[in-house]
C-alpha cells in the first residue's frame, strides 16, 4: 500500500515540478531586481499567468489518464490516488511562487518556515490524527497531499504579514515585463527538466545493459550521493537574491568575492561529510544497508567523491540566473547530458554499475565546467580561490590517515565521531593555512541581513581568526 503511495507521490511531484517552468527562479531573480511594491506585485502576478495554465493541464492530465500513468509506472494500483494528488499538483506551483516572492525579499526565516518546518509538521499531525482511528492509508495519502498545501497556505499568510497579498490583485499586467520572465524562465525549464532525467540516467541504463541484481545494488546507494548538494542547497536559497542586486547594481567586484568567499565556505562545511561517505564508505554501506551490499561501497566511494566537484564549483547555477544568463544552465545541461548517455552506453556494459558512476560524474563535471567557464565569459571570474583550496589536503590526508589507523569496521557512533573530527581538523586546517580574512566577516553580514538578525558569535570568532 505504501509503496504504492509513493509511486503516486512521484508522480504528481514530477508533474508539480514540470509546472513550476522555472518561474520561481525567475521570480525570486526578478523581485530582487525592483525597488517597488507594485513592481513586485506585478513580477508575482506574471509568474502566476505562466504557471497557472501549466499547473491546471498537468491536474487535468491526472484526473483524466489514471490508467495510462498505471501502466506507464507498472503499478495498476496508483489509479485510485491520482485523483486526489491532482490537488499535490495545483498547490506545488502556487507554493514555490510565493515562497520565492519571500526569498528575494530577504524573508528567508519565512520562506522556510513554510517550505518545509509548517508543512511537514502539519502534515505529521494529519496523519498522526488519521492513523490513530484506524484510516493509515487515508493519513499517508492526506500527509503527501497537505504539503503543499500548508506550505501555499503559511506562505501566503507570513508574506502579509509584511506586504498586503491585495497588491498581487491590484497589479496591471505589463507585456514586456511578462515576455521578460518568460524569456528567462523557460531556458530554466528544460535545463531542470534535463538535469531531472539525467539525474535518472544511471539507474535506467543499468535497467536496460545488467540484471535485476546490479540495478537493486545501485538503487541502494543512490540517494546517499545527495550528502554532497545539502550545504550548497542551504546557502542557494540565501545566495541569489543578494548575487541578484549585486549585479543589477553592476557591482561586479563584491559579486566575484561574494561567489568565491560563498564557494568555499560551502566546500568547508560539505567536506568532513564526503570524505566520510568516500573514504569510509565500505562501513556506510554496511551500517546503512548490512554486509551484504559491500560490493556496492566502492562504486558509493566513486560517486560521492566525483560529485564532490558540484560542491568546488559553488553556486554556479545560481551565479547564472544572478547575472541573467539562465540559457547557460540549458546548454550546459543538454552537453552534460550527452556526455553522460554515451559514457553510460560505452562503460555499463563493460564495467558494470563502475561505468554508470563513472558516467554519472563525467556528465556532472561536464555540466559544471561548462556552466563556470560561460560564467567567467560573461563576469570575468571564477569561484576558485586560494584560501577555499588550500586547506583541503591536509584534511584529506587526516581522512586517509584516519581509515589506516582504524583498519577494520567502523560502526556508526565511529563515524559520527570521524564526522565531527574531521570538522574540528578542518577548521583548524583553515586557520592554519590563513585561509579566513575579512571577506568571510561580510559575508556574515550579509548573511545577517538577509535573516534579519544578529550572529554576533560566529561574527566575533571569525574576526578574531582573520586578525590571528
Amino acid at each position: 500500500m505504501f509503496g504504492t503511495i509513493a509511486v503516486a507521490y512521484t508522480v504528481a511531484l514530477v508533474l508539480g515540478r514540470l509546472s513550476l517552468f522555472g518561474v520561481p527562479a525567475g521570480v525570486t531573480r526578478f523581485i530582487s531586481d525592483e525597488s517597488s511594491e507594485e513592481e513586485q506585485w506585478t513580477v508575482v502576478k506574471h509568474g502566476l499567468l505562466i504557471v497557472a495554465p501549466l499547473t491546471v493541464t498537468a491536474s487535468l492530465v491526472l484526473i483524466v489518464f489514471p490508467a495510462s500513468f498505471g501502466e506507464l509506472m507498472n503499478s495498476e494500483g496508483i489509479k485510485q490516488y491520482l485523483t486526489v494528488f491532482a490537488l499535490f499538483v495545483v498547490a506545488f506551483p502556487i507554493s514555490r511562487v510565493i515562497i520565492a516572492v519571500l526569498r528575494a525579499r530577504g524573508e528567508t526565516l519565512y520562506a522556510g518556515l513554510s517550505k518545509d518546518l509548517l508543512s511537514r509538521a502539519g502534515g505529521i499531525v494529519l496523519f498522526a490524527g488519521l492513523a490513530s482511528v484506524g484510516i493509515t492509508e487515508v493519513g499517508a495519502v492526506a500527509y503527501w497531499v497537505s504539503l503543499p498545501i500548508i506550505s501555499m497556505v503559511s506562505s501566503v499568510y507570513l508574506l502579509n504579514r509584511r506586504l498586503s497579498v491585495s497588491g498581487v490583485l491590484k497589479s496591471t499586467i505589463d507585456w514586456s515585463s511578462l515576455r521578460d520572465l518568460w524569456s528567462f524562465s523557460w531556458p530554466l525549464a528544460f535545463s531542470s527538466s534535463l538535469l531531472l532525467f539525467f539525474s535518472n540516467m544511471d539507474v535506467l541504463m543499468i535497467e536496460y545493459f545488467l540484471a535485476s541484481e546490479a540495478v537493486g545494488y545501485y538503487r541502494s546507494i543512490q540517494p546517499l550521493r545527495q550528502v554532497t548538494g545539502f550545504v550548497l542547497s542551504s546557502f542557494t536559497f540565501l545566495y541569489l537574491p543578494l548575487a541578484t542586486q549585486y549585479f543589477s547594481n553592476g557591482d561586479f567586484d563584491t559579486l566575484a568575492e561574494f561567489y568565491k568567499v560563498t564557494t568555499k565556505w560551502i566546500t568547508a562545511l560539505t567536506l568532513p561529510l564526503v570524505l566520510v561517505f568516500s573514504v569510509f564508505a565500505a562501513d556506510i554501506v554496511k551500517v546503512f544497508f548490512g554486509p551484504a551490499y559491500l560490493p556496492v561501497s566502492e562504486v558509493l566511494s566513486v560517486l560521492v567523491g566525483g560529485l564532490f566537484f558540484n560542491v568546488l564549483v559553488g553556486p554556479n547555477g545560481a551565479t547564472a540566473k544572478a547575472i541573467d544568463r539562465p540559457r547557460i544552465e540549458l546548454v550546459s545541461a543538454a552537453v552534460g547530458f550527452v556526455v553522460n548517455l554515451g559514457l553510460n552506453i560505452i562503460l555499463i556494459p563493460r564495467y558494470g554499475i563502475m561505468g554508470a558512476a563513472v558516467a554519472t560524474v563525467a556528465g556532472f563535471v561536464t555540466y559544471n565546467t561548462m556552466e563556470i567557464t560561460f560564467i567567467r565569459r560573461s563576469i570575468g571570474c571564477l569561484p576558485f580561490s586560494a584560501n577555499q583550496l588550500k586547506p583541503l589536503a591536509p584534511t584529506v590526508g587526516a581522512a586517509l590517515l584516519l581509515k589506516w589507523f582504524f583498519g577494520g569496521s567502523v560502526g556508526f557512533a565511529g563515524l559520527i565521531a570521524i564526522g565531527m573530527f574531521l570538522s574540528a581538523f578542518h577548521l583548524v586546517s583553515m586557520l592554519v593555512t590563513r585561509s579566513i580574512d575579512e571577506n568571510d566577516i561580510d559575508l556574515v553580514r550579509r548573511l545577517e541581513e538577509n535573516l534579519g538578525r544578529e550572529i554576533p558569535y560566529i561574527r566575533g570568532a571569525l574576526n578574531r581568526f582573520s586578525k590571528g
